[in-house]
């Protein structure tokens, strides 16, 4: 249901309320029983999931639910559209990227996934010897694998940092679990 107004003005039951335009950009999906309210504007790509209320801006190429609906995750705008959590055109996992993407943001404020994987990373805002290291081992810990540090020299920009994770990730070396009493 898209809703642009509240159809009444309150404590004036018979007078008509002024609509307020609801912008659903190219590619939105909206699932069953959703209700869009006056003024929102759900972005490029985005999916909203059943049963939410929207009654705000969502951004372009995410998932959002809830009432009222929030973003849940990203979606890669590149990403197979059979379901497949691979991108198209490099073979990385969408999963690992918005993971990657997250940790660089939190360590430097960059929003990694708006920027293209060929991006070398010093010319990403905030991007130093220091963050790159920190960067590095936040991606190992999270992924839980252990690498070479001689190698980080080599991961130059986002496409090698993505495809270092990739192979690492599901290569012989893993980190032990550690289990508490």
């Amino acid at each position: 249901m898209v809703h642009d107004t509240d159809f009444h003005i309150p404590g004036k039951a018979f007078t008509k309320a002024q609509g307020i335009p609801i912008v659903i950009e190219e590619g939105a999906w909206l699932s069953s029983r959703v209700i869009v309210l006056k003024g929102s504007v759900i972005g490029k790509g985005s999916v909203i999931a059943a049963g939410s209320v929207v009654s705000g801006i969502i951004p372009p190429n995410v998932i959002a639910g809830g009432v009222p609906a929030k973003v849940i995750k990203k979606i890669d705008p590149n990403s197979s559209e059979a379901g497949q959590n691979k991108s198209k055109k490099t073979g990385i996992d969408c999963r690992v990227k918005n993971k990657v993407d997250s940790i660089i943001k939190s360590v430097t404020g960059t929003d990694a996934y708006e920027l293209p994987q060929n991006t070398p990373v010093s010319s990403i805002k905030n991007w130093t010897a220091e963050n790159h290291l920190l960067i590095l081992k936040s991606i190992e810990n999270e992924f839980l694998f252990e690498s070479n540090e001689s190698s980080y020299l080599k991961l130059s920009s986002l496409q090698k940092i993505y495809q270092w994770v990739s192979s690492c990730a599901s290569g012989p070396i893993k980190k032990p679990h550690i289990i508490s009493e």
